[in-house]
């Protein structure tokens, strides 16, 4: 049987104003700073092994396009996606950003998974939203989890 398996974990990013009101800001670039680059997958074992090569430095970095990442209201805007390695569940492993805006940019910003560690819910296959609450002088990072939903069945496979 056909089974989804990717060996990266999806953080969709969206922003939005705190208040309505107040002047847009513009979202120029976001930075997993801790993410590794590299990826090899021996054929093998299908087993990765995340590295970043010597004389490069660690993250992954979205540059949302231009007219795509204004931000002046309490409605959600799209900024993109990155594919990033799975956490490996050694404690204390989180990923931190750095959000470069047309205000500021701030840096080194703890995500908040409520209760859980980090490499309990940054695993391979999963996906998750991560929103950007800008106020006049913060920005809150919030994680949605990627929600199972019963697609039903699709009737692959029957034969007549």
């Amino acid at each position: 049987p056909l089974t989804f398996n990717h060996l990266l974990t999806r953080l969709r990013f969206k922003a939005c104003k705190k208040k309505d009101g107040g002047l847009p800001v513009k979202i120029l670039k976001i930075t997993v700073n801790e993410a590794k680059t590299q990826a090899v997958v021996p054929l093998a074992t299908g087993e990765p092994a995340f590295s970043t090569p010597s004389g490069s430095a660690n993250g992954l970095s979205l540059e949302p396009e231009n007219g795509s990442n204004e931000v002046a209201g309490t409605t959600h805007v799209e900024l993109g996606s990155l594919m990033l390695p799975p956490l490996d569940g050694n404690a204390g492993a989180e990923y931190t950003l750095t959000v470069e805006t047309s205000t500021g940019t701030y840096s080194n910003v703890k995500i908040t998974y409520g209760d859980a560690q980090p490499s309990e819910i940054l695993k391979a296959g999963i996906s998750h939203v991560v929103t950007l609450t800008l106020s006049d002088y913060a920005l809150s990072i919030t994680v949605e989890p990627w929600e199972l939903v019963d697609a039903g069945d699709l009737g692959i496979g029957d034969r007549d």
